[in-house]
């Protein structure tokens, strides 16, 4: 390795984060050393000695907070840049974020929004946007994403997958009834976080017997890119999901469904993050008995809550609304490097 390249580990802690480190690893490749490993594999090879430990990463880039936490205990001196993927609070930031060198954020409003909080990160918040949201933003339509096929209207169903915040146990095998009525037309497209094929498979079995047994549902792969199915929806189910705020940046109708669990789990229950503090972008639903009535009042009238969208996306996103995002982070990561390399009297 000459003195003028460094050393980057890009660290996958899930397949869903490809679309997001795959194509910054691409980019800082063309000008330095470039490693990409799943955490488990990082781990077998710290573990079996395979790893050179004296060997330290120019620069670590995550796609998730918990990832430097468990990085930070393994390589306390390196600078780890966490690249974000999520909008929400579900307190991640307080407990993990310390433990990252840099945070990519949505915009100066969000990092401000954070440090007014005390969740702020070793050296700094970097305001690019984030690398997933860049589709949202590309002039894409609605027939360009994933929709049900043949449906007047294609609504996406984004649970979170904490039991606690969660619409999936409200609304049970009971699902598309109670979110479409009798408009069989109206197709759903059931997005489950991927951690729910995990933490709960059975929600997932369900929604696939749902699908089985009513015409045009249709159960998303837990592991698949969340972007495309939101860039086909005529509007959005969820609850407590960063896809809600992804979702945002379509200016489409949101549904959104309260837990009353919620309150019982404060690990997870941040009621100052915007999961809770912005709910009137959309159409708020507390009994389930009301979601059919909200969805489709929502799609008839698609401008309702357009004020309080409008005025969210802009205090989210400010201008980083062009789609590109992934060339601010490859700049502020090779700015980093560059700084890094003079401060170790490498060029």
């Amino acid at each position: 390795m000459t003195s003028d390249r460094s050393f980057v580990l890009v660290i996958h802690q899930y397949r869903w984060h490809t679309p997001i480190l795959g194509p910054l690893a691409v980019r800082l490749g063309a000008d330095n050393e470039v490693l990409g490993l799943t955490m488990a594999a990082f781990e077998a090879a710290w573990d079996d000695g395979s790893w050179q430990r004296e060997r330290v990463p120019d620069l670590v880039v995550v796609a998730d907070a918990g990832t430097a936490v468990h990085l930070r205990a393994r390589l306390p001196d390196a600078l780890i840049l966490h690249v974000g993927h999520g909008l929400i609070s579900k307190n991640v930031p307080g407990q993990t974020y310390g433990a990252a060198d840099y945070v990519c954020v949505a915009s100066e409003a969000a990092a401000a929004r954070l440090t007014a909080r005390g969740h702020v990160p070793r050296r700094g918040f970097l305001p690019t946007g984030l690398i997933q949201a860049d589709p949202l933003f590309a002039g894409a339509s609605g027939r360009d994403g994933v929709r049900v096929p043949g449906c007047t209207a294609s609504l996406v169903y984004a649970p979170t997958w904490n039991p606690s915040l969660s619409s999936a146990p409200m609304l049970g095998d009971a699902l598309v009834t109670l979110m479409r009525g009798a408009e069989d037309g109206v197709g759903i497209l059931i997005k489950p976080h991927p951690h729910i094929a995990v933490a709960a498979p059975e929600w997932i079995e369900t929604w696939r017997d749902c699908a089985r047994n009513h015409p045009n549902v249709i159960v998303h792969p837990p592991e698949a890119d969340l972007i495309p199915a939101l860039l086909g929806a005529d509007l959005l189910v969820s609850d407590a999901s960063s896809a809600i705020f992804h979702f945002l940046a379509l200016n489409r109708p949101i549904v959104l469904i309260d837990n009353p669990e919620r309150f019982a789990t404060p690990e997870c229950y941040d009621p100052d993050g915007i999961e809770w503090r912005w709910r009137d972008i959309g159409t708020r639903v507390e009994f389930v008995g009301e979601l059919a009535t909200a969805v489709l009042t929502a799609l008839a009238d698609p401008e309702r809550n357009e004020a309080a969208r409008m005025e969210r996306r802009a205090d989210l996103f400010g201008e980083r609304t062009d789609g590109c995002a992934l060339d601010r982070v490859g700049a502020a990561a090779e700015r980093i490097l560059r700084e890094t390399r003079q401060e170790n009297g490498r060029g």
